[in-house]
């Protein structure tokens, strides 16, 4: 966030919407060290929704500043 720019913008969002800060905590853990590591199933699921919630998933919000 800090080299595009968005600090301040994803910080501001994360205040005014609870369920946008909800799943940014959970895509926030991701490190690229999990790509091999072995989750449970709810995990990867909590995962997958946190990114492609279609009203407060972080994709939604990364594709406003593309």
């Amino acid at each position: 966030m800090g080299t595009a720019g968005l600090t301040s913008e994803l910080q501001k969002n994360e205040q005014t919407e609870q369920a946008f800060a909800a799943n940014w905590g959970v895509v926030n853990l991701w490190t690229p060290d999990a790509r091999c590591a072995s989750v449970t199933d709810q995990a990867a699921q909590e995962l997958i929704a946190a990114i492609s919630d279609t009203k407060d998933g972080v994709l939604v919000w990364i594709k406003a500043y593309w």
